[in-house]
């Protein structure tokens, strides 16, 4: 197989920011809806995996934008499972404008976890045919773990809203980023953009539960920033570095 699924989005004016650019946020919706229709068609999407107990979690995400489009533009994406690493399924994605030309690149690490025990399980029986994509990759590196700075401060805390829950009864992987660009506004304000970014989701939450937002400002490295989140038990929710330009 070496022809990626193809989708075809047009940024509406709710999903850009303040400088009439498209979120990165938005940009998690488009990944996350393309990657569900082509697990769909390829016959390990959500109605699949409800019949073998089991359901697709966002594990980690590393992404690259060249380009931000603004209200109206079309976004094609593209996207294809690209290999097994033991637990993880690896899927890429490449983003393109109007006129064909790539502005962004992402790659992504996902779990299948059982419905009944919420472990994880081995994908390899599921995604046998996975290994026939011969694709180059969006991104080569595997997210890795992302060390965490000795010093950091109390953003914002506030509790999650039925509008951040999704079909599995969890925070939506997007509305963490909605979360993450909240701490953001000065940069925004100052028409910066994220040229780069990671972000390791580590524990799941659920509605009524309570986010606290720490970041990491480096003044020797202004253009970096580490934001996590972490629950009402002080469990780490999620953790994430950003690249500015």
């Amino acid at each position: 197989m070496n022809a990626p699924f193809t989708s075809i989005y047009k940024v509406r004016s709710y999903e850009s920011d303040l400088n009439n650019k498209v979120k990165i946020s938005s940009i998690f919706d488009y990944m996350q809806e393309s990657a569900s229709l082509n697990a769909e068609l390829l016959k390990f999407g959500y109605e699949d995996m409800q019949r073998e107990g089991l359901f697709w979690v966002l594990s980690r995400a590393n992404i690259v934008i060249h380009e931000y489009l603004s209200t109206w533009d079309e976004i094609i994406i593209e996207t294809w499972p690209k290999s097994i690493n033991s637990y993880f399924a690896n899927r890429d994605f490449r983003f393109y404008n109007s006129e064909k030309v790539c502005i962004g690149a992402a790659t992504t690490a996902w779990l299948m976890v059982n419905r009944q025990t919420l472990r994880p399980v081995k994908p390899e029986n599921l995604l046998h045919d996975i290994h026939k994509y011969d694709i180059p990759p969006g991104i080569d590196e595997f997210p890795e773990k992302i060390p965490e700075p000795k010093s950091k401060t109390l953003s914002s805390e506030f509790n999650i809203g039925y509008k951040d829950i999704d079909i599995n009864q969890h925070t939506n992987n997007a509305r963490y980023i909605d979360y993450l660009q909240d701490c953001c506004v000065q940069k925004f304000s100052q028409n910066k953009q994220i040229e780069s970014m990671q972000i390791n989701f580590l524990y799941q939450t659920r509605i009524g539960d309570t986010i606290r937002l720490f970041v990491n400002e480096d003044e020797q490295h202004p253009y970096k920033s580490y934001i996590e989140a972490e629950n009402q038990e002080k469990v780490k929710v999620f953790n994430s570095i950003l690249n500015w330009k």
